[in-house]
């Protein structure tokens, strides 16, 4: 909802829900004051949130600027179609932080302030795994033995196992330590549930769709690691994972996740440079579609699967088909 639902700000090591309320006051301020007001309101914050991250963690985001435009503009549409009402200033702090609402930030911010051992327990583990603290996690696993079924209170509402992706849930936990694997094994032994579902990307998004679309594992070389124990454990292979991974620059894994067993199509052989698939899928078929040709056309290219071209143009598609969505041409 929130422009992404991924691109969110982290809270401060220790939030405090009164200076949360003043910041909404405050946003309530400049909105009467206009868009300037706004803007300084919206730099001033995240420049704020960012210094007590990197205080706390080592690292920041280095796209601040970016975020502040961000929201201020989400805090002018939504508050300037209300007469700068506090409840939309509230709902748009919740938002940039990833929750649905603000009495859902609310209760989050009463949660890990005490108020909830076992919710301030599934934080600790999601920041164990993603900077590869294997042996925190264990300990929290131990103590909490309900946690890893546990959901996140953001709009993802991830279980731990989906953080192992690097994918979907809040940006700055998109990070994939070189022990992920042991980590993610610990997980399931433990009892995470392997095609729990996320809701990001539209829903329905399980572990296994997450990690071979993500960027952070295939950068660590371990995607098809963690694919294959996410298999080992039954994991469920959904129709498409294939195309997915083309989609998302991951390759590498759409052609493992087909020589495990997931099915493809023309597109699909000739983005992962299956000429021999191709050739059968092709051959085999009594007409093809020109939408279907072009769309193999394009992908070869994209991948640069020069043998693949040679063959599709050799056998008659046009050069210069366009995509049905964007009218791209393999050129493009």
């Amino acid at each position: 909802m929130y422009p992404n639902p991924q691109d969110v700000l982290p809270l401060p090591p220790h939030p405090d829900l009164d200076q949360y309320r003043r910041r909404a006051r405050e946003l309530v301020r400049a909105c009467r004051s206009g868009d300037d007001a706004i803007r300084s309101w919206a730099t001033g914050w995240v420049d704020r949130l960012i210094e007590l991250h990197a205080a706390a963690t080592g690292s920041a985001p280095r796209d601040a600027e970016r975020r502040a435009h961000q929201i201020a503009d989400f805090a002018r549409e939504r508050l300037t179609q209300s007469d700068c009402a506090l409840a939309q200033a509230q709902f748009v702090i919740a938002r940039a932080h990833g929750f649905p609402s603000w009495p859902r930030l609310v209760h989050h911010i009463a949660a890990i302030s005490g108020q909830d051992a076992d919710r301030s327990a599934f934080e600790a583990a999601a920041d164990a795994i993603v900077t590869g603290d294997l042996a925190g996690l264990e300990r929290l696993l131990r103590a909490h033995p309900g946690l890893v079924h546990a959901r996140s209170d953001r709009e993802h509402r991830a279980t731990l196992l989906h953080y192992v992706s690097a994918n979907g849930v809040e940006n700055y936990r998109q990070k994939t330590p070189a022990n992920i694997v042991a980590i993610a094994r610990v997980l399931l032994d433990a009892g995470a549930e392997v095609d729990a579902e996320a809701d990001v990307y539209g829903g329905g998004a399980t572990t296994l769709g997450l990690v071979v679309t993500s960027a952070h594992p295939r950068l660590a070389g371990v995607q098809n690691e963690l694919a294959d124990l996410l298999l080992e454990r039954g994991a469920r292979v959904d129709e498409g994972i294939v195309h997915a991974c083309l989609m998302n620059g991951c390759p590498e894994a759409g052609a493992h996740m087909a020589a495990r067993g997931a099915s493809i199509g023309l597109e699909e052989a000739a983005g992962i440079g299956r000429l021999d698939l191709l050739a059968r899928l092709f051959e085999s078929a009594r007409t093809v579609s020109t939408a279907d040709a072009a769309a193999a056309l394009i992908m070869a290219s994209w991948y640069d699967r020069r043998d693949v071209v040679s063959f599709l143009l050799d056998h008659g598609v046009d050069v210069g088909t366009r995509a049905p969505k964007d009218g791209d041409t393999a050129l493009h």
